[in-house]
């Protein structure tokens, strides 16, 4: 206690006798503002009480002087932060013209630091972001310049609905990407990029009277709008219209052909507006004269497409020469682009009809690996072919062959993977191996998710296969297996009344027999 009151006597000691000095130095500066405040205070009240008005109208010109001194001193300042930003602005303009982009990227994030509500060269600013592949900086930069609540600049709000565009398509994506266009239309009526993409959007989502209404106008002064509003005209039953334009575009991309031959983009366009004509002899000509000129991947698959078309066109009828036609059509379209998918499944389905046709398409196969042509597309074929006639060794055989000659082709490794779960006994660990790389590639594919989900149940995995199988029954809700697979999940987790619903529905697609056998290609995937 003793201590204790030592102390404090210490401390109040250092209060009264050690700090004073301190004190006072501190509080000086605080008494002399409040002295000079109260001197003011009362300057102005005896001013107040004893003032004469023609003095202060003396003083009002010096106060004016004053005041106008105080704004231009102001605005110079402001001006020449402009100016500064100005030249920084012009000059990254001319190092973006120049593909200087690094310096054009440090003179307009200048121009944006002294500026930042320049719009124009945050804009230039997103511009060189994307020559740069800097997209987390364009994504901010358009987060302002394109916001979600408001339409602010046209152009970026149409730059912003491409970026939703290439995400996976939702309903999301879809939504912010038509909110974003629509902006840009506020804020421009006739945008003709904003026109253009919702026209597009507007074709691809099946609203084909607003597609029409916004590709209609521009179509006139450009070109590629053309073919789409015709399409966009055809499915709204205006055929003379869809006729029209689809006219219009062949004509101005034969006049481009005409100038320049070798014109990729024109090949490619007057192919499909001829296709669209159903035109496929002349569409075939012209891309065979183009790879004539120049071996392009584009034209090849170009090629094949129209050949697939043309032999689609005469599906219709069944007779021997239309089976053989379509048979010569689809086996030049293997030649030229032996990887598109299309060919594959119309070659299953010639193979699966029987018949003299069949065999020789069957012999055009084995020709085609004892040459070394297409050699990967064609065991694939035979190797699918045998495991529906229920030919495991030869499925196998071919399908391994197959996976040799093309192990980057996604559905190579897809019907292979089918196979191994499949067969007797099942190969279900490298079926599992050979199958989640492709869905990682494509998580979006339901193909691959439905083989995925048979893996999976067959190795007991039930809650990650009903994930995948029910995602794929968007596509594949009439195949007996996918629902089958998935009764047996359900059951397995002990929810019967679920896996009643899918036991009845798989029964009677099985008790369907003509459907099902439609629907048995779709196994090997599209």
């Amino acid at each position: 206690m003793r201590l204790l009151h030592r102390f404090w006597y210490f401390l109040l000691y250092l209060r009264y006798e050690g700090f004073p000095g301190l004190f006072r130095l501190l509080a000086a500066p605080i008494a002399f503002v409040r002295w000079l405040g109260h001197s003011l205070w009362g300057l102005f009240l005896w001013w107040w009480e004893t003032r004469k008005f023609r003095y202060l109208l003396f003083g009002l010109p010096a106060l004016l002087v004053f005041s106008l001194a105080g704004y231009f001193a102001a605005a110079s300042v402001f001006e020449q932060q402009s100016v500064l930003a100005g030249r920084y602005l012009a000059a990254g303009e001319r190092a973006l013209e120049n593909g200087n982009y690094e310096a054009a990227r440090l003179y307009l994030e200048r121009a944006v630091d002294i500026e930042p509500g320049n719009q124009d060269a945050m804009w230039k600013l997103a511009m060189t972001c994307q020559k740069t592949e800097d997209a987390a900086r364009l994504l901010a930069i358009l987060k302002v310049l394109a916001p979600d609540h408001q339409p602010v600049h046209a152009p970026a709000h149409a730059l912003r609905a491409v970026y939703f565009l290439n995400l996976p398509e939702t309903e999301e994506t879809l939504s912010a990407a038509r909110q974003q266009l629509n902006y840009a239309l506020r804020l421009v009526a006739d945008d003709p990029t904003a026109l253009w993409l919702l026209g597009q959007l507007d074709l691809n989502t099946g609203n084909y009277a607003a597609a029409v209404q916004h590709l209609s106008k521009i179509a006139a002064g450009n070109p590629a709008a053309r073919l789409p509003l015709a399409k966009s005209m055809a499915m709204s039953q205006d055929m003379a219209g869809a006729r029209r334009w689809a006219e219009d575009a062949a004509g101005y991309w034969s006049t481009r052909l005409q100038q320049n031959p070798g014109d990729v983009a024109a090949l490619l366009g007057a192919s499909e507006t001829l296709m669209f004509l159903e035109r496929y002899q002349e569409a075939a000509e012209i891309l065979r004269k183009g790879l004539q000129e120049q071996t392009d991947d584009r034209l090849k698959k170009a090629l094949s497409r129209t050949l697939v078309m043309w032999a689609d066109s005469l599906s219709s009828g069944e007779g021997p020469e239309n089976l053989r036609l379509r048979y010569d059509l689809l086996s030049s379209a293997l030649l030229v682009y032996p990887n598109d998918l299309l060919t594959f499944d119309r070659m299953m389905a010639l193979l699966k009809s029987g018949g003299d046709v069949a065999a020789q398409a069957r012999e055009f196969l084995l020709d085609n690996i004892a040459q070394g042509r297409a050699v990967g597309i064609s065991h694939l074929i035979l190797g699918s072919q045998a495991f529906f006639t229920v030919n495991p060794k030869e499925a196998e055989l071919h399908l391994e062959r197959a996976l040799e000659s093309a192990p980057q082709a996604p559905i190579v490794a897809n019907n292979l993977a089918w196979f191994l779960a499949h067969r007797d006994p099942p190969d279900l660990e490298r079926a599992l191996a050979l199958i989640e790389p492709v869905v990682a590639k494509f998580p979006e594919d339901v193909r691959f998710l439905d083989t995925r989900g048979h893996v999976l149940a067959k190795m007991g995995q039930h809650r990650e296969a009903i994930q995948d199988l029910e995602k794929a029954l968007k596509v594949y809700s009439g195949v007996s297996e996918s629902h089958a697979a998935l009764a047996e999940c359900y059951a397995a987790l002990g929810h019967a009344e679920l896996a009643a619903r899918h036991e009845q529905i798989a029964r009677r697609l099985r008790d369907e027999m003509q459907r099902e056998a439609q629907r048995s290609s779709g196994r090997f995937k599209q």
